[in-house]
Parts: structure tokens; C-alpha cells; sequence
């Protein structure tokens, strides 16, 4: 997945940034989209739903390399390699 950018847009933050392995991951989104997703690795995408403040978390991540979309192209992408620690 070396030719995705790292960052596209801004309409996606996340903490901890990077994202860690295991650890909860706690998104914010701003943009026009009523309903977004996130792919870990190949899997399939989790479409979720950002309360009021457009935000979500995701528990625990895993994988190698998780990606955000609100599918309205470029600004509305993020892609982060997650670390493993240990």
C-alpha cells in the first residue's frame, strides 16, 4: 500500500496519532458526511456513524495499517500505519 499518501485531507483526527496496536483509538470527523468508515488492513470497510460532535472511537485497533474515508474524495481521507509496541 506504498503508493496510498499518508495524509489527504483534514477532515478526519485521530489520538493517539499514530495509532497504536491494541490500544483505543479515539476519532474525530468534520465534514459534510452523515455516515463514514475505516478499513484495518484488507478487511472489509466498518461504516460508523459520528455522534453530534462527529465523533466515534474504535475500542481496539489491530492490524498493520488502518484507512478512513467519507468517500467525497481527497480532503475526506486518512491512512495510518499502526504501531505495534513491545
Amino acid at each position: 500500500m506504498s503508493s496510498i499518501p499518508q495524509e489527504a485531507g483534514s477532515r478526519f483526527k485521530i489520538e493517539p496519532d499514530p495509532p497504536l496496536s491494541g490500544a483505543a483509538l479515539d476519532v474525530t470527523y468534520i465534514g459534510p458526511a452523515g455516515e463514514v468508515e475505516y478499513q484495518v488492513d484488507g478487511d472489509d470497510p466498518v461504516k460508523v456513524t459520528p455522534d453530534s460532535d462527529g465523533k466515534f472511537r474504535i475500542e481496539s485497533v489491530g492490524g498493520d495499517e488502518i484507512a478512513f474515508s467519507d468517500n467525497r474524495g481527497l480532503p475526506g481521507f486518512l491512512f495510518r500505519r499502526v504501531l505495534e509496541l513491545g
